[in-house]
């Protein structure tokens, strides 16, 4: 049977021309973002108020200056006041406030209205399976109503093209060092000392261990490649060093060393079969090969200098999947900020 035409909508067409005009203009992450900017007049006390990183408001604010060809703000010691243009910017977002605000309180009250919410979640293996998964297990007994679904997975979600409410990723990063700036909001939750190692029967058939990073080039590396499009195709891997017994600023001078890849794999947990296996040198989490290391399956290499830590950041989108999405987010943190790596 021919179906019926679509009953047309009572209210007017929308014009296109301000349909992508509202399109390429200010997200409603980009008002908020200006909204905290304009009220606290200072990055790190708006970034706490949104949620986020300084390093990725500060980011936002500079796209949304870029897109706008000029300036809104005046960036001093004492903190950061809108300049005339901001100021008209601000005037209209303001009065855009309680209308989205009424929007946001209207689409959370739907999604608390769910009989059952799911949530997804994206995370590596080895911190899945050692750590956020009995955690998991741990806050779905306590709220029988609650779907989830666990992906062991690497790969860097765009959080605005696929169905995941959160998403953990990895960085190795020295103390010093901010995360790269995300759209999203990004919470580190543990810290992991790294180390870099070798199988005693690999280092025993080397004319002499390395002394320095430049006498990696010359061994067999391993290393974890993730990204298909882009890790995969790269033969080498740059591997960064920070020299143990520096002090004040040749403290934070940073040694990248590249080193030729042996063979690569996509999680830390076939990364250590492969030292242990004696294919060549890795750096791998100090929890993971602690006790290989203690036993001397493992030996770790060059004392005199310093790896990045590897972080867990736990990621969201600003629009959580439902009231107990937050509630999990805060039991998650909670629990795993707790955890201390070996």
């Amino acid at each position: 049977m021919p179906t019926a035409p679509p009953t047309p909508s009572p209210h007017a067409a929308p014009d296109a021309q301000a349909l992508r005009r509202w399109g390429a203009g200010l997200s409603t992450q980009d008002m908020a973002a200006l909204l905290a900017l304009g009220g606290y007049g200072k990055l790190g006390t708006a970034a706490q108020a949104l949620d986020m990183a300084p390093a990725s408001l500060s980011q936002r604010l500079k796209g949304i200056e870029q897109r706008l060809g000029a300036p809104l703000f005046k960036r001093s010691a004492a903190g950061m006041q809108a300049n005339q243009l901001g100021e008209l910017v601000l005037a209209q977002v303001r009065e855009l406030a309680a209308p989205l605000d009424a929007l946001a309180a209207l689409t959370e009250g739907l999604r608390a209205g769910q009989a059952a919410p799911r949530i997804t979640i994206s995370c590596p293996g080895q911190v899945g399976e050692q750590w956020l998964q009995p955690l998991l297990l741990e806050f779905m007994a306590r709220h029988p109503g609650l779907r989830t679904h666990l992906e062991y997975d690497n790969r860097w979600h765009d959080l605005n093209r696929t169905p995941v409410d959160l998403v953990f990723r990895q960085h190795r990063l020295f103390a010093d060092e901010v995360l790269p700036p995300y759209a999203h909001v990004a919470r580190r939750v543990l810290q992991r000392p790294q180390v870099l190692c070798a199988a005693a029967g690999y280092l025993a058939a080397l004319p002499a261990p390395p002394a320095t990073p430049a006498d990696l080039a010359g061994l067999h590396c391993l290393d974890i490649k993730v990204d298909l499009a882009r890790d995969w195709a790269l033969p080498a891997s740059d591997w960064r060093f920070r020299a143990a017994a520096a002090r004040g600023k040749a403290a934070a001078r940073t040694l990248v060393q590249q080193v030729p890849v042996r063979h690569s794999v996509n999680t830390a947990g076939a990364l250590l079969q492969a030292v242990r296996a004696g294919l060549g040198v890795a750096v791998l989490p100090l929890d993971m090969v602690q006790p290989d290391l203690a036993a001397g399956r493992l030996q770790p290499l060059l004392p005199g200098y310093r790896l990045p830590s590897l972080d867990l950041y736990l990621i969201e989108p600003y629009v959580r999947a439902g009231p107990l999405q937050k509630q999990l987010v805060a039991f998650l943190l909670r629990r795993l900020r707790a955890i201390t790596p070996a």
